[in-house]
């Protein structure tokens, strides 16, 4: 899809019931521009989008009864209060189920006679969210969720998200640069780097993968397996590796010294991926 003189794809993303997707990348890499075309907030002249196996045309609107969605701007009729709201969204969707939204409402300690001119930005998110879950959607899409909320309403968000992904009925697409909400939600993450993927893996595949090596040497073996990025201050050096147990080898046969091997956090591992990706 060409938006002007950026070019976004082809992406073709798989998420089944009950997981959880991570869409990562920089400002900038395309994020939300995705998100948008896949809900028909962009003209795609020039794409085909397919939701949950079937095509999603922008003219027509009876796909998006499976979608719910949270977008990082909400907006919401100011002057009237959070039921009044909800209950405009509700006449949308033939199987909004008002019981459900009230039970998400209570958990969420909202108010609902309360005025959305007067919702904090955490609130917002909230009605956001009991609006997304209470058609019992298939698929929710969420842009920057918890960008500016606090450190509580950030929790509280993230523990329902997981409540409802173990009940096993929704999929999750999480676009986010909050890497913590990443790791702490996703089971698959998803790299996007300059409109286009450069990258899936399961969250467990790449704690268990990656590796940061520090030996000594009066050089690093020239091809060096599985190099991503080398530092090096004198004799001692620093690896960055997704393929540990080739390096480690290499190391051996080249007499390496002081070899330690150390595990590397989800954050360090997608800022690597990506800075990598960016590179001329």
């Amino acid at each position: 899809m060409s938006l002007g003189a950026f070019r976004l794809g082809p992406l073709d993303l798989t998420l089944a019931r009950g997981k959880a997707l991570g869409f990562i990348g920089p400002n900038g890499a395309g994020k939300s521009s995705t998100i948008h075309a896949i809900l028909g907030l962009l003209p795609r002249p020039d794409a085909a989008v397919e939701v949950l196996g079937r095509p999603a045309p922008v003219a027509a609107g009876a796909w998006k009864k499976d979608l719910g969605f949270v977008l990082s701007e909400q907006g919401f009729y100011e002057r009237l209060t959070v039921a009044d709201n909800l209950a405009f969204f509700a006449s949308f969707y033939p199987d909004w189920d008002a019981a459900l939204a009230a039970q998400i409402a209570k958990r969420l300690l909202l108010d609902p006679g309360k005025r959305a001119r007067h919702l904090s930005t955490g609130e917002r998110m909230k009605v956001a969210l009991v609006a997304a879950l209470s058609h019992r959607a298939k698929l929710l899409i969420m842009d920057e969720p918890t960008a500016g909320l606090d450190p509580i309403v950030r929790a509280e968000l993230m523990d329902l998200l997981d409540e409802q992904l173990r009940a096993g009925e929704l999929a999750v697409f999480l676009s986010t640069h909050i890497l913590a909400d990443a790791g702490a939600l996703a089971d698959d993450l998803a790299f996007l780097s300059a409109g286009k993927l450069v990258g899936v893996a399961g969250k467990k595949d790449l704690l268990a993968r990656w590796r940061r090596i520090r030996f000594v040497a009066a050089a690093p073996p020239a091809d060096l397996m599985g190099r991503i990025r080398l530092e090096r201050d004198g004799s001692a050096i620093t690896t960055t590796t997704d393929r540990p147990a080739e390096a480690l080898a290499m190391l051996t046969r080249a007499n390496a010294r002081d070899v330690r091997v150390e595990e590397m956090t989800l954050e360090e591992i997608s800022v690597t991926i990506l800075q990598e990706a960016a590179r001329p």
